[in-house]
């Protein structure tokens, strides 16, 4: 199965990263994951839902969340405003007291959170992260960082229909 970024993160994915290095080297180029529980896991809850993008100089995107089960959020990504048509998804996991994205053959891994924000770190490359923030229940932002700069999307609930 190939795997697909979705937008949100094709956008820092675009800065040329190194070739990945062996995994004993993985662990000490990234800062160390939280350790996050189920109960801490919970708390992503917030992120639930069908969300509009916007920002960061980029044609509105569109994106869905839902937790499966206690460990795992499944991020959709659709082709457009419709919601007709799912480009990608993405399992992001609570294993082994780390969150992950995605769960197999992890990229990103959570190094810090609390009730309303979860920042992630790139495995590979320090330098590039993310962190959602939950700014109400209607909206969070999404702000990415890589060497080139950061960037700012606010994502907005679509109501259910």
């Amino acid at each position: 199965m190939t795997r697909r970024l979705p937008l949100l993160l094709l956008l820092l994915a675009a800065c040329p990263a190194p070739d990945r290095p062996p995994a004993a080297a993985v662990q000490e180029a990234a800062r160390p994951a939280a350790p996050v529980r189920v109960e801490d896991f919970a708390r992503f809850r917030w992120i639930e839902g069908t969300w509009r993008g916007t920002g960061g100089g980029v044609d509105a995107f569109f994106e869905r969340y839902s937790m499966i089960d206690d460990s795992t959020l499944i991020r959709y990504t659709f082709s457009d405003s419709t919601l007709s048509t799912i480009s990608d998804s993405t399992p992001i996991g609570l294993r082994g007291g780390r969150v992950l994205d995605p769960t197999e053959d992890p990229d990103w891994q959570v190094t810090a959170f609390d009730s309303t924000s979860w920042r992630f770190e790139h495995l590979r490359d320090p330098g590039r992260a993310f962190t959602w923030r939950s700014e109400n229940p209607a909206t969070w932002t999404a702000h990415l960082e890589s060497p080139q700069g950061a960037r700012t999307y606010t994502l907005t609930r679509i109501p259910s229909p």
